[in-house]
């Protein structure tokens, strides 16, 4: 009876290396809380870990195209990216014209510039 138990609990249990699921994680914070441990609260939320990297990239982009007077060759030479990839993103933080430069960008609901 008691091997059964065991593999009854064993097999409840989630195998290493699996995601939790977002209800599970919601169960094991309601849990912290009722035994009176601290409940960890997220350090930022998703969007405003979106944000960050589009400042930090919005940054990066237009002290490389300032450094380099414009060489789309040589920035996407320093950050290890396709040159294709780097008009893009200059597009779409309206720093180049083109299909999604400036206006045409917010109109499309991309997001221009750093948003603050």
């Amino acid at each position: 009876m008691s091997s059964f138990r065991s593999f009854e609990r064993d097999s409840a249990r989630p195998a290493r290396g699996v995601r939790k699921e977002a209800g599970d994680v919601e169960k094991q914070q309601l849990r912290e809380q009722q035994e009176g441990r601290t409940v960890r609260e997220p350090i930022m939320t998703a969007d405003e870990a979106r944000r960050l990297g589009e400042q930090e990239l919005f940054d990066l982009l237009e002290r490389l195209v300032i450094e380099t007077r414009g060489n789309l060759a040589e920035v996407a030479r320093r950050i290890g990216r396709d040159r294709s990839t780097v008009r893009y993103h200059l597009r779409r933080f309206g720093m180049l014209g083109g299909a999604l430069g400036g206006e045409a960008a917010k109109e499309a609901g991309c997001s221009v510039g750093p948003q603050k």
